[in-house]
Formats: structure tokens, sequence, C-alpha cells
């Protein structure tokens, strides 16, 4: 590229240098002749052809031409030869000219400067055009989109704390709970309490909804924690909550509870227990009875095994059953029956467990279970709990410490058979 933008910058120095000196050049021919009477010919001739052109320029020039000059026109094959030979070498010839005109004309050499001076600024424009399509851009660039980069970075992490700080302060938390007291409940699915965030337009209290047990209850009224009635409808949503909140529905006994009246046994032996209950008004109908009855050790044993595993060492159990028209019966949706139950006979272990065996579906119960420390162990003496489903309940023991050192001594049992076998 810079070879070809050289040559045009020599070309135009020698238009300069032709402009200024009026070369006739351009009217120079050459011939080829085979002897010296031909040249002769030929010299006659191109002085002819000359006359006559100064002639035809003097009188204002003519666009005919003569026969003789067409036949001139005509070139032999020595001539074309010729021609074509001047035409192969007139670059060389041309950028010799060039570089010596540029050395001895001051003019010429200062066309040559320019040229090359824009030759390069070209170059370079090129160049960078070039770098900037292919991705690559100038270090300025480079250092500047760097720069910004920068400060893009720093401005966000300024930011961000500026938005974690107001997020945080645009949330408040608030937990309302919601209770009930005897002689009502819950519908079903309602809610028992929630949390939402008072800050956001979107969130929400979803309230709740009860009902009494049964015709012996009816509802009076909600509540907040200081008394203060904030509700007269079953169906209740807070308003107006900006702190932690605790809201009770009411209910009360009507003239119907004489229909549900209270069931209260006390000191009922049975099964190595000694069995004490009570069910408040409205959890049973008039006419209910209830039936205690101890069960076999060896039936407690077994349901206790089957549920917490080796290392029970004592179990105990009674049933306990309630009935209405000659059929089982359960107290009223969320009305509860309190049991105590007093230990007869020494149950030991490190540790003990309440268990309701609902036909055939155990599990544990939460209760408070009471124990006096031995020497050698603990022994329960009196467990007391709360339910709303009754059939069997069991007291078991386990000895943890002795259930370990058991396992120990099995696992080395079954090492040691293990390499005789292996022997």
């Amino acid at each position: 590229m810079k070879r070809w933008n050289r040559i045009l910058s020599i070309l135009m120095a020698l238009t300069l240098i032709c402009t200024t000196f009026g070369s006739d050049l351009a009217s120079t021919r050459v011939y080829a002749v085979g002897s010296e009477e031909e040249l002769a010919l030929y010299e006659n001739e191109i002085q002819t052809v000359e006359w006559e052109s100064v002639s035809e320029e003097s009188s204002g020039g003519s666009e005919e031409t003569s026969p003789e000059e067409s036949k001139d026109e005509e070139s032999s094959p020595v001539e074309t030869e010729t021609e074509a030979s001047q035409d192969e070498s007139a670059p060389e010839e041309v950028e010799s000219a060039a570089e010596g005109a540029s050395t001895e004309d001051p003019v010429a050499e200062e066309a040559v400067d320019a040229a090359d001076a824009e030759t390069e600024e070209t170059d370079a424009s090129t160049e960078a055009i070039s770098a900037e399509a292919e991705g690559e851009l100038p270090e300025a660039a480079i250092d500047e989109e760097a720069e910004t980069e920068k400060e893009d970075e720093k401005s966000e992490k300024e930011e961000k704390p500026e938005k974690e700080e107001k997020s945080e302060k645009e949330e408040k938390l608030v937990k309302v709970e919601y209770k009930v007291t005897s002689g009502g409940k819950f519908v079903s699915d309602a809610n028992h309490s929630e949390t939402i965030n008072i800050l956001d337009e979107e969130d929400s209290f979803k309230g709740t909804e009860v009902e009494a047990l049964n015709e012996a209850f009816e509802f009076v009224n909600w509540t907040d924690e200081e008394g203060n009635e904030v509700g007269t409808a079953l169906a209740f949503v807070p308003k107006d909550v900006t702190e932690d909140a605790v809201f009770t529905a009411n209910f009360r006994a009507t003239e119907k509870i004489e229909n549900y009246p209270a069931i209260e046994r006390n000191d009922v032996h049975a099964g190595g227990l000694v069995v004490s209950l009570r069910a408040d008004d409205g959890a049973f109908p008039e006419g209910t009875t209830v039936e205690i009855n101890g069960i076999s050790d060896s039936q407690a044993l077994t349901t206790a095994e089957d549920e917490l595993g080796e290392g029970v060492t004592a179990a105990v159990g009674v049933d306990i059953t309630f009935y209405y028209e000659g059929a089982e019966i359960q107290p009223a949706a969320d009305s509860f029956v309190h049991v105590s139950l007093d230990v007869e006979k020494t149950i030991e272990g490190t540790e003990f467990a309440v268990l309701h065996d609902n036909d055939g579906s155990v599990e544990q119960i939460d209760a408070s279970i009471s124990t006096e420390e031995t020497e050698e162990a603990k022994v329960v003496t009196d467990v007391e709990f709360s339910v709303n489903e009754f059939s069997i309940f069991i007291i078991a023991a386990k000895d943890t410490l002795n259930a370990d050192s058991a396992d120990e001594l099995r696992v080395a049992v079954d090492e040691t058979l293990s390499d005789n076998v292996s022997e």
C-alpha cells in the first residue's frame, strides 16, 4: 500500500516538473528502419507532417487526417515491439526521474514530503478503523472505558447498602395470635396465628373464624389482651394492628349446658395404676359413661418395645373408654379431658414415656412425668396429661445405660464369632 502511495506521489511530482519546464517528451517518437535510404525517407515525411501540423494550428486546426498521416500512424511490427519495451521500462524511468527531481528540485521535494505525510496519516486512520472493527480499541479508549467501569462499580456499591438499609427500614413484621375459651373451637383450616409485614401495602391479615362446640355454648365476642371488645362476629379480621397482639374468642354456656354435664372419676385402681379424670361441661352429652380397665403387663411391654425399641425395662397400661347410648364416644371437638395416673407398681429406668394406643395406632404424647431417685435408677411416681381421644394409655421405662452396654456386648460377640469363622 505504501509503495503505491509513494509511486502516486512521484507521479504528482513529475506532473509538476513537466508543467514547470514545458516538456515536449509526449511528442517524441522512436522508429526502427532497415537502411539509410528508408531513414531519410521517414525523416522527410516527419518534417512534412510537423510543418503541416504547424500550419493547421496556425489556421485554427483541422480534424481530418491525411492518408499519409494514417500511413505514418500505422506502426510496423518492429515499432510496436519498441513501444512495448518502452512501456515496460516506463515505471522504472519515472521512478528514477522522480528521485532525481526530488533531489534537484526543492518544490518537488516539498510535494513528495507532503504526499508522504498525507499517506502516513491515511495509513494510521486505516489501521485504527481496522483495529476498531476487529474489537481492538486504542489505549486511550481502553483506559477511558476501564475508568468508566470502575466508576459504575463504585456507584453500585454505594447504592447497594442504601437499598439494603432502605429495605430493612421498610419491613416491620407483626404477629397476631388467636385463642378460644372453653365451649368454642376454630373452624376447619382457620388460622391460629399469622404474621405479616405491615409496611407492605399488599400484605394484610386474613383473620380467622370460630364456632361453638355444641348447643351447650354460644359465642360472645372477640377481645384484645386488655379485655376490650374488638369484634362481635364469629369471623374476625384484625384492624389497625401495629404491634404483636393476641385476640380471644369468648364463649359461654347456654341453658342447654345441663344436657352436657361434666364427668369426673377419682382414684380408680386398674392395671397397677390409680386413675383420676375430669371432663368439663359440654365435652359429653348427658348420659355418657366411662369405663376404666387395666391391661396386662405383657401387652403393655410388647406395645412399648414395638414403639420405643430395645432397652424397655417395664411398662403398665390402662384402657379408658367413654360410652353414650351403648356406643363409644369421643369428647366434643377441641374439648379436652384431664387425666392423672399414679403408679402403684415400681417402674425403674433412666427414661420414661407415655404412649397412646388408639386401635393399633401408637404415638408418644406430651405428659408431665414425676420421678424419684434411687441408688440404682429413677422410679416414676405419677403422670398427668390432657387429651381429646381415648383408648389405651401406657407408661413405659427404658434403661439406656444397660441397653448401650448390651449393644456393645452384642457387637463384641458378633465380631468374635466372625473372627472364629474366618480362622
